[in-house]
């Protein structure tokens, strides 16, 4: 196959030509990655608390929030990506060449979290028990990912035999709360204070899965 270069009427100049003569003078507007991650966001406004914002229920934390907010700005533009919660940005108010970043608060939770699953997990969660809610603590939401994901292998698995089903093996700790979720509450547990309840759920750890605050 012969390709012919097309000749623009007027310029007499092939636009190929042209177009390299052009880019030698004016390099060409480009993006780095950082760059389309920031715009290719979910804009939604949000009010700065204790250095925090709130997107459905996970909580985003960042320094420079809590400077703002000092500095008598209490409302700011939180920019959102639905396919990965980990992280969200913020347009400063004064600076808009400038964004910060917040990490979320349950990074094992968040880690490649997307909206949906993150909603999906919300609507499990609200089916649980009180008492069940509470023994979790913090690690609800973890746990109830832990789940739906069991859950979708197994339906996946129903529907096409021949694929392989593989374990999802839970952390030891969250072995063992749920098999605590599953036995009647002991005597001890009873006669347990609230205030001791809440001291002996916030010592619960998962060691690797150990949720850590952001300290940038």
């Amino acid at each position: 196959m012969v390709y012919q270069q097309t000749i623009h009427s007027t310029t007499k100049r092939a636009p190929l030509i042209v177009w390299q003569d052009a880019i030698e003078h004016t390099k060409p507007a480009s993006l780095t990655k950082t760059d389309a991650d920031i715009i290719c966001r979910r804009p939604t406004d949000r009010n700065i608390n204790h250095g925090q914002v709130i997107i459905d229920g996970l909580s985003y934390f960042s320094h420079a929030l809590t400077t703002l907010k000092a500095d008598g700005i209490k409302k700011v533009t939180v920019l959102v990506d639905d396919l990965d919660l980990s992280k969200v940005y913020i347009i400063h108010p004064d600076k808009k060449d400038l964004v910060i970043q917040a990490d979320s608060t349950q990074p094992e939770y968040t880690y490649n979290l997307s909206r949906s699953v993150h909603l999906e997990v919300q609507k499990r969660k609200k089916l649980m028990s009180e008492s069940d809610r509470q023994r979790l603590g913090k690690h609800a939401d973890l746990y109830n990912l832990y789940q739906l994901m069991e859950d979708i292998q197994k339906d996946l698995v129903r529907k096409k035999p021949k694929l392989k089903q593989f374990k999802i093996e839970l952390p030891k700790q969250l072995t063992r709360l749920e098999s605590e979720l599953t036995s009647p509450p002991s005597n001890e547990e009873l006669t347990t204070t609230p205030h001791q309840h809440s001291a002996q759920q916030s010592a619960v750890s998962f060691g690797s899965l150990k949720v850590k605050r952001n300290d940038k």
